[in-house]
């Protein structure tokens, strides 16, 4: 699944620093090779450039929501088919 499997890059995402943190510990100790961003222009760019094996982002983020960030990975032949996962941070049902 993985291409590296001893040591995965996971590009993490999210304008919430403390997010990013908080993650990035757990992650990192778990030997997971990261890449951050605050925001999904920072993100895509890096989709783009680096290739993770998985990405983690959060759906609400401001300027390329969720759902929009999976259509621009999903049409590059090259990120088409990067895992993404998505997270929501504080956000009530409703507004999703």
């Amino acid at each position: 699944m993985f291409k590296n499997k001893k040591y995965p890059l996971i590009l993490l995402a999210d304008n919430d620093l403390e997010v990013i943190n908080k993650l990035s510990e757990f992650l990192f100790k778990n030997n997971f090779r990261l890449l951050s961003a605050i925001t999904s222009k920072q993100a895509l760019g890096l989709a783009f450039n680096k290739k993770p094996d998985i990405i983690i982002i959060d759906l609400l983020m401001p300027e390329i929501d969720g759902p929009t960030f999976k259509e621009l990975t999903g049409v590059n032949p090259e990120t088409h088919d990067i895992p993404i996962l998505f997270t929501v941070n504080g956000a009530y049902y409703d507004e999703i």
